[in-house]
């Protein structure tokens, strides 16, 4: 099943492919604005925001012009976003597998598990 919404004319919702070729020279702001077309509003608008925060906390930082609080609290109002991301990537770019044997070179995940969490191993406890 394939969504006709394209980012960069080379992704498509449900296993396009798309990656990032190592040396990309665009900018995040860049590649939020590239997915823009295929993003939930909410989680658009929380990268917009994250990245605008992130840009204004470390160059002032950097420079003086602001607080460690100020930078934390551009940390603390990302919080959960990477879980949006992950959400999102999961069920409208990934695929179902059944086995990992012969992808190779595939990114695989289990089905519920979250960034920075162990999977469920279906053991007791």
């Amino acid at each position: 099943m394939q969504n006709s919404g394209s980012v960069s004319s080379s992704f498509t919702a449900r296993g396009g492919g798309y990656i990032i070729p190592p040396g990309d020279k665009r900018t995040f702001g860049q590649v939020i604005e590239e997915c823009a077309p295929v993003l939930p509003p909410d989680v658009l608008d929380r990268l917009r925001h994250f990245n605008r925060s992130r840009i204004e906390a470390v160059h002032k930082y950097l420079l003086g012009g602001t607080d460690y609080a100020t930078l934390k609290q551009a940390c603390d109002d990302s919080t959960g976003i990477d879980a949006a991301v992950y959400d999102f990537v999961i069920a409208k770019v990934g695929r179902p597998v059944a086995s990992a044997q012969g992808q190779i070179g595939e990114f695989i995940v289990r089905r519920g598990t979250k960034p920075g969490t162990a999977p469920d191993r279906g053991g007791p406890g």
